[in-house]
């Protein structure tokens, strides 16, 4: 029963991620495009929309770090309990061949991987993946023949990275 509720937690938690690594970067260009109104119109309503929208930006910002933060730390938990678990049930063979140092440098690199370089390379990937989604949806939505240009531009990138 324990397991079946970390499940369906985690499986929350990763909607969670996905929701929120599509709406942050489309709020962001929401408060952008309420800086430009301000900007062109300095009046109090547009101030307002803009401050609104920027505090809108700072509430998903936040939800989204919490919501990563703990994504990754429940998976780093997963990776150490699982890598213990599988080198303590290896052989007393693997201790007697293995040199302590070599399996302590194992343990470092791939927890240094899982706890440092994977959350930043998956915030920055999904960023820029937001970002990119973001403009391609605005410039179909404001400019409905950049809807044809993107998806073959999409579709090129697709058969690129099909090769790479």
């Amino acid at each position: 029963a324990r397991d079946a509720a970390a499940s369906a937690d985690s499986k929350a938690l990763g909607y969670g991620v996905a929701a929120l690594a599509i709406v942050t970067p489309v709020v962001h260009w929401f408060v952008s495009f309420g800086l430009s109104r301000w900007t062109a119109d300095t009046s109090d309503t547009n101030l307002y929309i803009y401050l609104s929208l920027g505090v809108v930006f700072a509430i998903c910002a936040f939800l989204k770090a919490w919501v990563f933060n703990e994504f990754f730390v429940r998976s780093s938990v997963t990776l150490h309990n699982r890598m213990l678990n599988r080198v303590l049930a290896s052989p007393m063979s693997l201790f007697d061949t293995t040199p302590v140092g070599r399996m302590l440098l194992r343990f470092n690199q791939d927890l240094m991987i899982m706890d440092i370089l994977l959350p930043r390379i998956f915030e920055f990937w999904t960023f820029l993946n937001g970002m990119v989604m973001t403009a391609i949806i605005m410039s179909s939505f404001l400019i409905p023949p950049m809807l044809v240009l993107s998806i073959v531009l999409l579709y090129m990138g697709a058969l690129i990275f099909k090769y790479v």
